[in-house]
């Protein structure tokens, strides 16, 4: 049956997924659009990103000086030892970062052994911003490399993380849409994501193919970060800029409703047609009635009046 005049979702294959008909088409089905505050999440000015920077290389130096079993470690702690050249950071390092819940489904684990084969290809840094119950586990399989855990950070304190990043990394594909990928677009930060059914649907063909990586290959996660960290990525996506703001996905959800307005006008003359043909049946039904009860009644007053008339003498 039709559960709507529209079904909608963030993405298609999610209805494909929960709806069986939609997939064969027997069910009306829209995406609706998100967006994010591009008021806040923007690529701002070159001046501005590179003040971002400093600050943020600032922190991971501070981070990896720190000593790592200290009772602060659990809010911000760095897998480098302080000894560890490798680890260095510069203006030269490409800081990699990811933003999302710390646990399983999340597969955050798949890129420690790209960041190994990056090892003196790349001079890169990874940041990791969130928690949960996989980080002790991160934590550990990190160690030796240059990864830093920043912890929970307030939300207003994201944009300038995305645009301080030279790359946006995730690695789950159990996303029902992927925020954060689009957070970090709207930062004109490139972005390195797996071929996944959601992903696919959304950002292949609108982002290089060299950004998506085949999940549970680790080369190919590493080539994905090399291509993505390129100088010229950055130039591509300011030249290429992502739809993220509320104001466009507001649009195309007009857009939407007007098209089921006008999907619904054949509907609405049938109903308005079929109301005015049972308005006159009605009609007639209520005459009808009315002359047959006109028509008894007039019976009864002649037949009630011979009974008086034979009853009264002349």
């Amino acid at each position: 049956c039709v559960l709507g005049t529209v079904n909608a979702s963030m993405t298609q294959c999610f209805l494909d997924e929960h709806l069986p008909l939609a997939k064969s088409g027997g069910l009306r089905t829209a995406v609706i659009p998100t967006g994010v505050q591009t008021e806040r999440f923007n690529a701002e000015s070159k001046e501005q990103r590179s003040r971002e920077r400093k600050k943020l290389i600032a922190k991971l130096v501070t981070a990896r000086n720190s000593t790592q079993h200290s009772s602060s470690s659990r809010s911000s702690s760095s897998s480098c030892n302080k000894d560890n050249g490798e680890c260095a950071i510069s203006e030269d390092t490409k800081l990699l970062l990811m933003v999302q819940r710390l646990a399983p489904e999340k597969e955050i684990q798949r890129v420690f052994p790209a960041l190994r084969q990056l090892k003196g290809k790349l001079n890169v840094h990874l940041v990791i911003v969130g928690h949960g119950p996989s980080e002790d586990e991160l934590q550990e399989l990190a160690r030796g490399l240059p990864v830093t855990f920043l912890g929970r950070i307030p939300n207003s304190d994201l944009p300038p993380l995305y645009r301080a990043a030279d790359v946006f990394i995730t690695c789950s594909r159990s996303e029902t849409y992927g925020l954060t990928v689009l957070e970090s677009l709207a930062c004109s930060t490139p972005v390195v994501i797996p071929h996944c059914i959601v992903f696919d649907e959304l950002w292949k063909g609108t982002l290089p193919d060299k950004w998506i990586f085949e999940a549970g290959k680790n080369s190919s996660l590493a080539e994905a970060i090399t291509a993505a960290s390129n100088s010229n990525a950055r130039a591509w996506l300011l030249k290429h800029p992502v739809k993220a703001s509320w104001e466009a996905a507001t649009d195309t959800l007009l857009k939407q409703y007007q098209d089921m307005i006008l999907m619904n006008e054949p509907v609405k003359r049938r109903h308005v047609t079929l109301v005015n043909i049972l308005a006159i049946v009605l009609r007639v039904v209520a005459i009808g009635l009315a002359l047959f009860v006109s028509y008894h009644e007039i019976k009864i007053l002649r037949k009630t009046w011979r009974m008086l008339d034979a009853w009264i003498p002349g």
